[in-house]
């Protein structure tokens, strides 16, 4: 089975977008949070008003090296791992664990209210489900945008085979997007590996990120056939995907749609 040609609206992704650049960004940081019961509209008005404003704010002073918040539109509901996904990216590792703008951020973000009040306001609207730390290991295609819609396929790659799996994306796939995004304008790809957490319990280990500029866009997909006999004219299609699939599952696909994201 060729786990990478189409899929259907309930097959599609997550969030984490985030490596906002191909060349300087490094890791970056999720956070993945549900909405507390009747706090949706004002937190959606938090995230626009106030929170957007003081990541934008921590990119100019230099804290972080970008943001991007994805708003979780599949799956979605209380079956949802997330509903909103916030991510700070960093040229290298994360410069602190809760990354919090600092005073000078916050001054500079414009927002009417104390920096304590700020922080407080985060946990009268939502709950943190989980923080990661990834690494990006290939980035394909431009920065986010706004209203971009991104795939997320969350691999477990089994034990001692993270090298190989990341070689063969690295190899085969990466390609396969560089061609789409010619043929695709607006479309990306990342390769990501979760640096933490870590254990063998973990669902997921890696990651790999497909960036649409519109919904129909995601839906129509990418052209595989079309693309990988002139991507990879001397290498069989079906054999490379299954040493692919060999070596991990794919254990969850999210879609989310990137609302607000700024990069240094």
């Amino acid at each position: 089975m060729i786990k990478r040609i189409g899929f259907t609206a309930v097959a599609v992704l997550t969030f984490s977008l985030a490596a906002q650049s191909q060349t300087k960004t490094h890791s970056f940081s999720e956070l993945c949070v549900k909405v507390k019961d009747g706090k949706w509209s004002e937190y959606a008005a938090f995230l626009r008003d106030v929170q957007g404003p003081v990541l934008r704010a921590q990119v100019t002073t230099g804290e972080i090296f970008g943001f991007a918040i994805g708003m979780h539109v599949i799956p979605r509901g209380t079956s949802a791992r997330c509903d909103y996904g916030i991510s700070r990216s960093y040229s290298s590792f994360p410069s602190s664990e809760n990354a919090q703008a600092s005073e000078a951020a916050f001054k500079l973000s414009g927002v009417k209210m104390t920096r304590d009040a700020y922080i407080a306001k985060q946990s009268e609207y939502r709950l943190i489900v989980g923080q990661y730390i990834w690494r990006v290991h290939e980035s394909v295609g431009g920065r986010l945008k706004i209203g971009d819609y991104v795939r997320s396929r969350s691999n477990k790659v089994k034990g001692g085979m993270m090298t190989d799996w990341t070689t063969l994306e690295s190899s085969g796939w990466k390609g396969m997007a560089e061609a789409a995004m010619k043929t695709n304008p607006g479309t990306g790809w990342r390769l990501l590996t979760l640096s933490m957490p870590g254990g063998s319990s973990l669902p997921y280990n890696a990651r790999t990120l497909d960036v649409f500029p519109s919904w129909s866009a995601l839906g129509a997909g990418i052209p595989v056939n079309a693309l990988w006999k002139t991507v990879h004219p001397e290498q069989d299609r079906t054999a490379y995907f299954n040493k692919v699939n060999s070596m991990t599952d794919v254990t969850l696909i999210e879609v989310m749609k990137i609302i607000d994201t700024n990069t240094k």
